[in-house]
């Protein structure tokens, strides 16, 4: 809001326009609000005009008694007691013992899986709001299971644009063809699916 962005720009209000370092105002508002991008401009006489891009809340992992929802670059967007209203999957298999707005929240149990959750984030974007959940498994290598909101599992390893489009097309062939829920696993070359009932199971 306008009035939250005065708030953290009234350190520079009565100073020399010519002397105030853009800079300056960009730190001031990134450093407090969950920003993405800030552009700085100086209108003579006396007009600072600020514009800024907000950050695009992607998923939320439990933190205490709520949630932090984070962006695709993984910075702390909001922190709040529930996310109903919201078309984004949890997280699961992180820990964090520090949160606060406008930072990466401190991940207790592996920093690595964080980074890889930040590179999956930024494929999935046309495709998260279809996932419950994201699970992550770290214990020999950083796997991911990802769970549809119309009861698919997922197992994935790469995070590419290219595997997440390849992702899409098969899920869309096992809905139109009704080969039932299941089991989809892509960390090989070639995808696996095997239903949760019945008998049908092969390569795709």
């Amino acid at each position: 809001p306008t009035a939250t962005i005065k708030k953290y720009l009234e350190y520079f209000y009565g100073q020399n326009i010519l002397m105030i370092e853009k800079e300056a105002i960009n730190n001031a508002i990134t450093e407090s609000l969950p920003v993405k991008e800030v552009n700085v401009s100086c209108k003579l006489p006396r007009r600072i005009i600020v514009t800024i891009k907000e950050r695009d809340v992607a998923a939320a992992i439990p933190f205490l008694n709520s949630f932090a929802l984070i962006d695709d670059e993984g910075i702390v967007v909001k922190i709040m007691p529930n996310f109903e209203n919201l078309s984004i999957p949890i997280i699961t298999g992180l820990k964090i013992s520090h949160a606060e707005v406008a930072k990466s929240p401190i991940i207790e149990t592996s920093p690595e899986a964080y980074d890889k959750l930040k590179e999956l984030l930024q494929v999935i974007k046309d495709f998260s709001s279809e996932l419950s959940e994201i699970n992550i498994s770290d214990e020999d290598d950083v796997i991911f299971y990802l769970y549809t909101l119309d009861g698919y599992q997922i197992v994935l390893r790469e995070c590419s644009q290219q595997k997440i489009i390849l992702l899409m097309k098969i899920l869309q062939d096992l809905r139109e063809n009704g080969r039932g829920k299941g089991l989809l696993d892509m960390t090989n070359v070639t995808p696996f699916f095997k239903q949760f009932e019945g008998d049908w199971e092969g390569e795709i």
